[in-house]
C-alpha cells in the first residue's frame, strides 16, 4: 500500500487532470442520458378476446375457452389466465411471471398457436394483444363537432406528430364508426328461393379484394389485384342478385340498406364535449423532457388551424410531469450537496469541507457517466439513489481527511501524514464499502414488480459507494497533502476524552444490561408497528390524478349506464379545484397508467380521468370528499374511486372463490358476500359473478334434421344467420374498412316457432319440423380462473384498518362458514409478502456476505457477531420515525430499512478496528475502549449527520414515494449512530475482559 499512496501523491496533478475530465464527461452524460419518470416497468399480459356470433356462453366454454386453456397451460411461464364466456364472445387474460425475461416471445408463441388451433367454425374475429403499455402522451380533441370530424382531426394530429424524431407510434381512439347493414325481406328471397346467407354469399362475392395474378416490370414481380369494397350504400343497393320476370332484381327491391353506429360503440367525453384522442408513444431510451417541447410546438401550430369551438387539451403529458420532478429531485440533490458541507466544515474545518466538496461532484457525476455508458436512464429512484448516496459517499473521504488530519495534528509532515493515514485506514474503510455495497447489490435481486420498481435506485448507490471508496484513497490524499494544515486541538482532545471516559465507565458498570434494553424497546416497537402502521407496498404516484370505475347494475342496458355515468360526470364537475376530466362509457378510456387493467368493451362500464389543480399529498383530502358525493349513486352499480399507484391489476384484496358446481359456488359466494359486507374492516367492493338470463334453448332432433336431408350444422347455421345476421369487412367508404352486415329485417326469439329453414333439396320447412324450442335460463357468462369455475370478490379495507386485517377476516369466514370453498388471495398482501419474502432472502445473503468480509478482516468469529448486532438495534430509530410520522410500509420504507444493514455496520468496524489497534500496542481492553470512541467519535459523528442531513430534502419534498425512505433512513442512522458507541465497545469489553491484553 506504500507504494500505491506515494504513486497517488506523486501524480496527484494528473488524478486532478482525470478528475475534472470525469466532472466534464458527467456533465455531457447528464444532458445527454434519456430522462424519463420511473423505470420502463414492463408489464407483460396478453388480452385474448373472440367473436363468435350465435353461440351461447355454455358453448364459447366448452368449444372455444377450454380449447384455448389446454394451450395456455403448457406454458409454464404463464402465472395466471382468467376467462370469461360470453353469449357471441370469449375474453380471456394471460398474466406472465415478472421474471421471466422471455414472457413476451411466449405471448407471441401463444397467439400462433390461438391462431393455428382448430377452433370451432362459428368464430368470426380473433383479437390477441400484448402490447398494454400507456401513451407518455394523450391528447384530447373536443368541442361543438361531429364525432366524424373529431376523428378526422385527431387522425390529422396523429399524423403531424408522428413524423416527429423518436415517436414511435401514435394512435386514435374515437366515438365515431360506421357500418352498413342490409335488412332484407325474408318473404321476398324466399319467393326467390333464396336464404340470407346467398344474399350474403353475393355481396361478399362482389365485394372482396380479387387476385388477379402477376405481372413483371424491370425483373420486379408485382401482384394485381382489384379491390372490389363497397364505397357507398348505392353501389350495394345496385347490386343485382337475380333476373326475374320483370326484369333485373336488385339488392334493393328485396331490402333496404342502411349506416348506422355498430352496437358496442364507446362514447368518448373531455370536459363535458364529444371528444377523440390522440395517444403518442415514444421510442426506448430517449429524453421525455426534450422531445416533450417539440410536441408541444407541433400541437400548437395545428391548433391554430382548427376550426372555431374545437380545442386541444392535454390529457397526460408525461415529458413536462418528468421535467418538473426531475428539476425538483435535482434541485434536492443541490441542497443535499449544500447541507452535507455545511456540515462537514463545522466538524472538519474549512481546508477539509473544501477537499471533501470537490470528491462529491467528481463521484455523482461519474456515477452519471456510468449510468449513461450501462444504457440506463435518469428517472426519479436513480436520482433518488444519488441523493441517498450523498451522505454515504463523503463517509470514506471524512475517515481518510479526519485521519490525515489527525496525523498532522500530531506533527507529522504532509505526505508522510498522507501515506500512514491511507495504510491505517484503508482496509477497515474498505470493509466498510464491502458490507454497503453487498447489501445494494442484493436489492438488485428483489423479485416482482416491486423490484422492478426499484433496481436502479440500489444500482445508482452501489455504483457511488464503490466509486466514493476510489476517491477516497486517490484524490481525498492528493488534496490533502496539497491544502492541510495542522492546528491546535488540544483542547478539543481534553473534551472528547472526557465525554468518551465518562460515558465508557458507565457502560463497563453496566455491561450488557444497554443491549438488553435495547433489544426489548426493538420488540416493543416491532409490535406497536405491525399494530398500528398501515401496508401500502406499492405508493401511490405524485400525480394529481383520480380514476373512477363504474360498472351499471344491469349487464346489457346501455341507456341505465349512459344515465349513470351522467350522474357520476355532474358530480365530478362540481369537485373544487377540478383541473380537467374525461370518461368513456361502453369500455376504457385510453391506457394513461402502466398497472391500469384494460376495461372489456361492454356496454354498461366505463372509466373517469380526474386530474386536480391540487399538491399530490392533499389528494388524499379530494377523493374521500369525491367518494363521499358519489355514494349516494352506488345503489345504481358499482363506482370505485382510486387514486394512480405502481401496481398490479387486481383490486386491494381480491379472493378467487372455486368450486366444482357452479350453481353451489354461486350460491355460497353470494352468502360470503353478504357476510363481508358486515366487516368493520370492510369499506366496498364487488362480487364480479354473473346473473341467470332467460334463454330460448332449441333441441334438434338429428333423425328429424336427417330425414329432411339436414345436417345439425346446416340447422344451427341458419338459425344463427336469421337471428343475428351475417357480417364481413367489405365496407371502405374512407380509408379503413368496417363491418357491412345482412340482416332479416325482422327476427326475435318470439318467432322462432314461425322460422322457416331451407332444405339442402330447396324446399321450405318449419324450425319447428326438426327442432323443440323450449324457455330456459343460462348465466349472463362463465368465468374460470387456471381452468377452474371461478367467482371473483374484490375488496378494500375500511378507514382504521389495513389489507391484512380485511383478508384475515373474509379468511375467518370462509373457514369458518363450513362451506368449502377454495379460496386464493390475491392483490396487495400477495405483493407484500412477495416483497418481503423477496427482501428477507436477499438481507440473510448480504448478512452472511457482511459477516464472512468482516471475518476476512479481523480472523475473528466473535468480532463481526458484536458489529453485527447493531443491525437490529438500528431498526429501532427506523420504527420509530414510521410510527412518530405515521408512514406507510411501502417498498421505499423497507428500502430505507434495507439501505441500514450495510451503513450501520461500518460504524462497529471503525470502532473494532482501532480497539484492536490499541490492543496490539499493548493497551488494555478498557482502555483500548475508550480510546476508540474518543478516536472515533468525529469520524463516525460526522459521517452519521452527513447522511442525515443529507436526506432531509428527500424527507421533506419526497412525497409518498420517497419520503417514508428518507424518514426510516434518518431515523435509523440517528439511533444507530449513538447505540453504536455504546453496544460495541461494551459489547467488546464483555467478550474480552478476562483475556490477557496480548492474546487478542
Amino acid at each position: 500500500m506504500d507504494k500505491f499512496i506515494k504513486s497517488v501523491l506523486s501524480h496527484r496533478f494528473a488524478i486532478l487532470l482525470i478528475c475534472l475530465l470525469l466532472i466534464a464527461f458527467g456533465i455531457f452524460a447528464y444532458i445527454n442520458i434519456p430522462k424519463q419518470e420511473m423505470p420502463d416497468i414492463k408489464a407483460v399480459y396478453g388480452y385474448l378476446q373472440i367473436t363468435a356470433p350465435g353461440l351461447g356462453s355454455k358453448e364459447i366454454e366448452e368449444r372455444i375457452a377450454i380449447p384455448i386453456e389446454d394451450i395456455i397451460s403448457k406454458y409454464p411461464s404463464v402465472d395466471n389466465y382468467s376467462t370469461v364466456s360470453a353469449d357471441n364472445a370469449c375474453i380471456i387474460f394471460i398474466e406472465m411471471n415478472l421474471d421471466d425475461t422471455d414472457s413476451e416471445k411466449t405471448l407471441g408463441e401463444i397467439k400462433e398457436d390461438v391462431y393455428n388451433a382448430d377452433l370451432d367454425e362459428g368464430i368470426t374475429e380473433i383479437s390477441f394483444v400484448t402490447d398494454l403499455d400507456s401513451a407518455e402522451v394523450i391528447y384530447a380533441i373536443y368541442g361543438d363537432a361531429s364525432e366524424k370530424d373529431l376523428e378526422t382531426y385527431a387522425e390529422e394530429l396523429a399524423d403531424v406528430l408522428g413524423r416527429l424524431e423518436n415517436i414511435a407510434d401514435t394512435r386514435v381512439d374515437s366515438s365515431y364508426a360506421e357500418e352498413l347493414v342490409v335488412k332484407v325481406n325474408v318473404e321476398e328471397i324466399k319467393k326467390l328461393s333464396l336464404t340470407l346467407s346467398d344474399i350474403y354469399g353475393i355481396i361478399y362475392a362482389n365485394g372482396v379484394e380479387i387476385p388477379m395474378g402477376t405481372t413483371e416490370t424491370d425483373m420486379v414481380q408485382k401482384t394485381i389485384t382489384v379491390d372490389g369494397n363497397y364505397r357507398s350504400a348505392e353501389e350495394v343497393e345496385n347490386l343485382i342478385i337475380a333476373a326475374g320476370p320483370d326484369g333485373e332484381i336488385r339488392i334493393s327491391d328485396i331490402a333496404v340498406v342502411e349506416t348506422r353506429t355498430p352496437a358496442g360503440t364507446k362514447t368518448f367525453v373531455f370536459n363535458g364535449e364529444s371528444a377523440a384522442f390522440v395517444q403518442i408513444f415514444f421510442e426506448e431510451d430517449i429524453d421525455f423532457t426534450v422531445l416533450g417541447d417539440d410536441i408541444e410546438e407541433a400541437t400548437n401550430d395545428y391548433e391554430k388551424t382548427l376550426p372555431d369551438g374545437i380545442s386541444i387539451g392535454k390529457m397526460t403529458f408525461a415529458p413536462g410531469y418528468v421535467k418538473d420532478q426531475v428539476d425538483q429531485v435535482m434541485s434536492n440533490l443541490l441542497i443535499c450537496i449544500l447541507i452535507v458541507m455545511v456540515v462537514v466544515l463545522i466538524g472538519l474545518g474549512p481546508r477539509n469541507a473544501a477537499a471533501i466538496a470537490f470528491t462529491i461532484p467528481v463521484t455523482v457525476l461519474t456515477t452519471i457517466g456510468i449510468l449513461y455508458l450501462m444504457g440506463s436512464e435518469l428517472q426519479l429512484m436513480s436520482i433518488a439513489g444519488l441523493i441517498v448516496s450523498i451522505g454515504i459517499l463523503v463517509d470514506n473521504s471524512i475517515v481518510i481527511s479526519e485521519a490525515v488530519q489527525h496525523n498532522l495534528d500530531l506533527g507529522e509532515k504532509r505526505n508522510k501524514a498522507c501515506i500512514n493515514a491511507v495504510k491505517d485506514n484503508y482496509m477497515p474503510v474498505l470493509t466498510s464499502t464491502l458490507t454497503t455495497a453487498v447489501v445494494f447489490a442484493a436489492l438488485l435481486f428483489l423479485p416482482g414488480i416491486a423490484g422492478e420498481v426499484a433496481f436502479t435506485l440500489p444500482l445508482t448507490i452501489l455504483i457511488s459507494i464503490i466509486l466514493s471508496y476510489i476517491v477516497s484513497i486517490t484524490l481525498t490524499p492528493a488534496l490533502a497533502s496539497m491544502f492541510f494544515k495542522a492546528r491546535n486541538t488540544i483542547k478539543r482532545k481534553k473534551g472528547v476524552g472526557h465525554f468518551a471516559g465518562i460515558a465508557m465507565r458507565w457502560v463497563y458498570k453496566a455491561h450488557i444490561v444497554p443491549s438488553i434494553i435495547a433489544f426489548i424497546i426493538l420488540g416493543g416497537l416491532i409490535y406497536l408497528t405491525i399494530d398500528k402502521a398501515e401496508v401500502d407496498i406499492l405508493p401511490k404516484t405524485e400525480r394529481s390524478v383520480a380514476y373512477i370505475n363504474y360498472e351499471y347494475t344491469e349487464s346489457r342496458n346501455s341507456e341505465g349506464a349512459a344515465q349513470l355515468a351522467k350522474g357520476i360526470e355532474d358530480i365530478v364537475r362540481e369537485q373544487k379545484d377540478l383541473d380537467n376530466y374525461a370518461y368513456s362509457l361502453g369500455g376504457d378510456l385510453p391506457k394513461f397508467y402502466i398497472s391500469l387493467r384494460t376495461l372489456n368493451n361492454l356496454p354498461n362500464v366505463g372509466r373517469f380521468y380526474v386530474q386536480f389543480d391540487c399538491e399530490p399529498s392533499d389528494l388524499g383530502d379530494y377523493i374521500k370528499k369525491l367518494e363521499n358525493d358519489l355514494a349516494p349513486l352506488r345503489g345504481k352499480g358499482i363506482i370505485l374511486v382510486n387514486r394512480l399507484e405502481l401496481s398490479t391489476f387486481a383490486a386491494p384484496v381480491q379472493i378467487i372463490l372455486s368450486d366444482g358446481a357452479y350453481d353451489d359456488l354461486l350460491a355460497k359466494s353470494k352468502d360470503l358476500y353478504s357476510e363481508m359486507q358486515q366487516l368493520d374492516s370492510f369499506r366496498y367492493g364487488e362480487l364480479v359473478a354473473p346473473e341467470y338470463k332467460k334463454d330460448v334453448e332449441i333441441d334438434i332432433d338429428r333423425d328429424r334434421a336427417s330425414q329432411n336431408g339436414l345436417t345439425l350444422a346446416d340447422v344451427e347455421s341458419q338459425v344463427a344467420v336469421s337471428m343475428n345476421g351475417i357480417f364481413g369487412q367489405l365496407y371502405n367508404p374512407g380509408d379503413q374498412r368496417s363491418n357491412l352486415w345482412v340482416e332479416p329485417d325482422d327476427s326475435s326469439w318470439e318467432q322462432l316457432d314461425q322460422l322457416e329453414i331451407k332444405t339442402n333439396d330447396g324446399r321450405w320447412i318449419l324450425l319447428t319440423d326438426t327442432a323443440e324450442i323450449n324457455e330456459g335460463e343460462s348465466l349472463e357468462y362463465i368465468r374460470r380462473y387456471n381452468s377452474r369455475p371461478s367467482v371473483i370478490i374484490e375488496a378494500y379495507s375500511s378507514e382504521g384498518s389495513n389489507t391484512y386485517e380485511l383478508e384475515a377476516d373474509i379468511e375467518k369466514l370462509i373457514n369458518d362458514g363450513g362451506n368449502q370453498l377454495d379460496a386464493l388471495y390475491k392483490g396487495d398482501n400477495e405483493i407484500i409478502s412477495e416483497s418481503l419474502s423477496g427482501l428477507a432472502v436477499e438481507l440473510i445473503i448480504a448478512v452472511i456476505l457482511i459477516f464472512l468480509i468482516m471475518y476476512f478482516q479481523f480472523k475473528s468469529m466473535r468480532q463481526p457477531l458484536i458489529i453485527l448486532t447493531t443491525i437490529p438495534l438500528s431498526f429501532i430509530g427506523s420504527l420509530i420515525a414510521i410510527l412518530l410520522f405515521k408512514e406507510k410500509i411501502s417498498i421505499t420504507t423497507l428500502l430505507g430499512i434495507a439501505g441500514l444493514v450495510g451503513i450501520v455496520v461500518n460504524n462497529g468496524i471503525l470502532l473494532v478496528e482501532y480497539i484492536n489497534t490499541r490492543m496490539k500496542k499493548g493497551d488494555s481492553v478498557r482502555g483500548s475502549c475508550v480510546k476508540a470512541v474518543a478516536r472515533r467519535l468525529r469520524p463516525i459523528t460526522l459521517a452519521s449527520l452527513t447522511t442525515i442531513f443529507g436526506i432531509i430534502p428527500l424527507a421533506v419534498t419526497g412525497g409518498d414515494f420517497f419520503r417514508p425512505m428518507a424518514v426510516t433512513f434518518m431515523g435509523g442512522m440517528m439511533i444507530s449512530a449513538i447505540l453504536v458507541l455504546i453496544i460495541v465497545p461494551g459489547l467488546y469489553y464483555v467478550t474480552y475482559r478476562k483475556k490477557d491484553k496480548n492474546t487478542i
